[in-house]
């Protein structure tokens, strides 16, 4: 039996082409849409990008959403997205069956030889893959590398207590007060402060590739393994005895 693959520490500087992936879903379905840009990792350019809504995912979804309601545990972008795409296609969305979907994604792998697959927090988008499609996603995984997008960026970028400082300063923390690590907020850090995700694959694949990118461009050998991107900023400012509340203080009034 092959041996399954399951995250790289480091990426190979001879790779060529990889995949970004993002998929769109709640954490117990399989997704309803799946986007993925093929890149060329040498050059740090995008060759394909595919976007598609699966339809026969999209009642299941829907069906978990009212439930969610019920408990007003609900993530309104997926609600809006799951309705954009009963009305219809349009720029947004392209329609491929589940076959159909994987039968491009596996295509597009042995078209450019594919073996090292990115994502952010790739966890999600790994487990999301087997939702959506079984023993196949199981199989592939013999044969790629997974490398986390969170955490290249984090290392060449945010892993430090100027970017701690600057989510304190515009109210970028989770609700337990940690320090956020989210793709919105580190692409407002590094390109757009205005930004907003989506939530659909083909403008969260496009961000996260840019995220890709600009790690790379600085680092080739940076760490691609997942890891607790928010713990790790917790402890650096421990390590320094500092906080959110401190770092805040810091910025408005230069203490």
């Amino acid at each position: 039996m092959a041996k399954r693959k399951t995250e790289c520490t480091y990426l190979n500087s001879n790779a060529h082409y990889g995949i970004v992936l993002d998929t769109e879903g709640y954490s117990a379905m399989p997704s309803y849409n799946i986007g993925f840009t093929v890149v060329d990792l040498q050059t740090l350019q995008v060759v394909e990008c595919h976007s598609y809504a699966i339809p026969e995912y999209l009642e299941q979804n829907l069906t978990y959403n009212q439930e969610k309601n019920k408990t007003k545990d609900l993530n309104t972008m997926y609600v809006n997205n799951l309705h954009d795409i009963l009305k219809g296609f349009n720029s947004k969305y392209n329609y491929k069956t589940e076959r159909g979907m994987w039968l491009t994604l596996q295509s597009v792998i042995k078209k450019y030889q594919v073996r090292d697959v990115f994502a952010f927090n790739f966890p999600f988008d790994k487990s999301a893959l087997v939702r959506s499609f079984g023993k196949k996603a199981e199989k592939l995984y013999t044969l790629i590398n997974w490398h986390d997008i969170q955490t290249m960026t984090f290392y060449t970028y945010c892993n430090n207590l100027h970017y701690c400082g600057w989510c304190a300063m515009n109210g970028y923390l989770t609700e337990n007060g940690n320090i956020q690590t989210k793709a919105e907020t580190f692409y407002r850090y590094l390109f757009n402060p205005e930004f907003k995700e989506e939530h659909t694959a083909l403008s969260d694949v496009k961000a996260e590739t840019a995220l890709l990118f600009k790690a790379l461009a600085i680092d080739r050998n940076v760490k691609t393994n997942h890891i607790s991107a928010w713990n790790e900023l917790k402890n650096l400012m421990t390590e320094n005895n500092t906080n959110p509340d401190d770092l805040l203080s810091e910025w408005l009034f230069g203490e």
